[in-house]
């Protein structure tokens, strides 16, 4: 997270701790329930709070997009404004966009910006829900879905990708029947390059 020192550290944390209670829900080949992923995040939380001194200035802190795919289909969970995308190539349509926890989201939700405005916006890196320590405990965002199909996409990205993309490129390219998924990947590099923001994506 920007303006938060160890990010590293603590998204490391994050995925230690996540990974320690849905890895063997998935390799049982079982559905994650929403009890599993609010212990994981229990988990985070603790082990955030452990790695850090109460006070600290500046104190690490990350966003979370978790995706698992298992037996009974698929499962995203999230904090932040980091995004998770469900796009089916066959019917060139978004099944599922994880909502932005952040300011300008708010905004727009009450009408006070348009939505072009949001990539505009001063406010724009303003984040509402995050894992930090030491501060208030935040519940994921839930998401579960039984409707998976051969050839869907899952897209996990960091904010920044989006600073140079909306949804509509993302689908044009995604969708594109006539090109593989290595020239995909080049292609969204392309897109995102001259972004200000670092940023990555899965």
């Amino acid at each position: 997270m920007g303006g938060h020192e160890n990010g590293e550290v603590a998204s490391q944390l994050a995925a230690t701790a996540l990974s320690k209670y849905v890895e063997p829900v998935i390799a049982h080949g079982e559905a994650l329930d929403d009890s599993v992923l609010k212990a994981a995040f229990t988990e985070a939380y603790d082990q955030m709070d452990a790695a850090t001194p109460a006070g600290s200035e500046r104190s690490m802190g990350t966003t979370v997009t978790l995706l698992a795919l298992h037996g009974a289909g698929c499962t995203a969970a999230h904090l932040g404004d980091s995004r998770i995308y469900h796009i089916r190539p066959q019917t060139g349509e978004i099944l599922y966009r994880s909502r932005d926890h952040s300011l300008v989201q708010q905004l727009y939700e009450m009408g006070e910006i348009s939505y072009a405005d949001m990539k505009t916006s001063p406010k724009k890196n303003v984040v509402t829900k995050a894992l930090l320590p030491h501060e208030q405990r935040h519940v994921p965002e839930i998401m579960h879905t039984t409707d998976v199909q051969a050839g869907d996409y899952f897209l996990l990205c960091s904010d920044g990708l989006l600073e140079q993309t909306d949804d509509n490129e993302l689908v044009d390219l995604l969708c594109d029947p006539h090109t593989d998924d290595a020239a995909k990947r080049a292609r969204l590099v392309s897109m995102t390059a001259s972004n200000g923001d670092n940023h990555s994506a899965y």
